[in-house]
């Protein structure tokens, strides 16, 4: 239950910080990804591949795979890119 209360808060968080999802293709074609040639497949690719390195950590860890599911999250959302 205590779970299910921290989601709601995140996806409150993350809907007050980020209240369009939907993106034109003048954006999309403007990412850091696509400026420094790295093309939209390949893109893809390292995003899955980071998302499954996250889970394996996760799981070796003994995480709950809900804070994996976070982490994950955050890792492939444009919200991420904030911090870096």
């Amino acid at each position: 239950m205590r779970f299910l209360t921290i989601f709601r808060r995140i996806i409150a968080f993350l809907q007050f910080t980020m209240p369009c999802w939907f993106y034109d293709k003048k954006e999309l074609s403007n990412t850091p990804s696509a400026r420094d040639g790295i093309s939209a497949d390949v893109e893809s690719w390292y995003r899955k591949e980071g998302a499954k390195h996250i889970i394996d950590a996760g799981n070796k860890l003994g995480l709950y795979l809900f804070i994996s599911v976070l982490f994950v999250l955050f890792f492939t959302s444009e919200f991420g890119l904030m911090f870096y």
